[in-house]
């Protein structure tokens, strides 16, 4: 069975060949890498963003409450206040609805563009931004759960044609969990700038492959010059021209062992044609007396 199979056909293209598949081997995993590391910064860096994000509302609505608790009794009653087991210095159970409303009223901090919400240990919603309202994003009892063990939960949500990131934030005092606040944010400009550094390493690669290839071409040419230099020498030795030698280049590499082994080569080879000769003549003058009586 013949093989058509198409091959390199040189040492130079086989060189090529495989400097192209290290180089591509190596721009792969770099860009990979670089690629997962810059994503992988946007994200944490949104994250440090929700926490910050969520740790102000809740300082807002504790500055609210300690604003609060500084006015005297009588205005208080114009509140809404009524709390229901209190604990001094703190919120008491009952008392949360009520100062989430009155805080909300006052500061108009749900009509602002940031999107948050606050809910309750059991999930049911206290106050919530209009922005996040308009998300219409789930409450997963994974973040109630983790959120309820006073872990900050970290989920990310497709919504139509963006990806939207929330972080849910427990609020403690006296070691108690208040509430969960939930800050939530569009990660659209993160996505269009994974998704243009995706874009450039897909045709930044192959273009420097390319260039690489015709790199790789004329280094490979350059490298094996002189063996095409000793092809040349070696072609115009014959039998008659066996003095000649091929050069050596100034080198310590293979090229130069791979010359020194050639001239070896041809001296032993002028040697055996030199005996070979002398035998030659020692035989014919041996047998040309027997031959003159023959022919006598």
């Amino acid at each position: 069975m013949i093989n058509n199979r198409a091959g390199p056909q040189s040492i130079r293209e086989v060189l090529t060949l495989w400097y192209i598949r290290i180089l591509a081997a190596i721009l792969i995993l770099f860009g990979g890498a670089l690629y997962l590391t810059v994503v992988t910064g946007l994200t944490r860096d949104i994250d440090k963003t929700l926490v910050l994000r969520a740790d102000y509302i809740a300082g807002t609505i504790f500055a609210f409450r300690e604003a609060e608790q500084s006015t005297t009794h009588a205005t208080r009653g114009n509140w809404e206040y009524a709390p229901a087991v209190a604990i001094p210095g703190g919120v008491g159970k009952g008392e949360l609805p009520g100062l989430l409303r009155r805080w909300a009223r006052q500061t108009d901090t749900l009509t602002a563009e940031r999107r948050f919400r606050v809910v309750d240990g059991a999930g049911h919603l206290l106050t919530a931004s209009q922005n996040f309202r308009q998300m219409d994003l789930p409450l997963t009892p994974y973040a109630i759960t983790e959120g309820l063990k006073k872990n900050t939960v970290y989920e990310t949500f497709k919504r139509k044609d963006q990806r939207i990131r929330v972080v849910t934030r427990p609020v403690i005092e006296n070691d108690r969990i208040l509430y969960l606040v939930q800050v939530a944010v569009s990660m659209k400009q993160a996505g269009s700038l994974a998704d243009r550094l995706l874009f450039s390493l897909v045709v930044l690669i192959p273009a420097i492959l390319i260039a690489a290839r015709s790199a790789g071409l004329f280094l490979a040419a350059t490298a094996l010059e002189p063996v095409g230099v000793m092809i040349a020498q070696a072609k115009r030795i014959s039998s008659q021209r066996l003095e000649e030698r091929i050069f050596v280049p100034e080198t310590s590499d293979e090229l130069k062992d791979l010359s020194l082994t050639l001239n070896d080569m041809l001296a032993r080879l002028q040697n055996d044609f030199r005996r070979l000769r002398q035998f030659s003549a020692a035989a014919s003058h041996e047998l040309r007396t027997p031959l003159t009586v023959i022919r006598g």
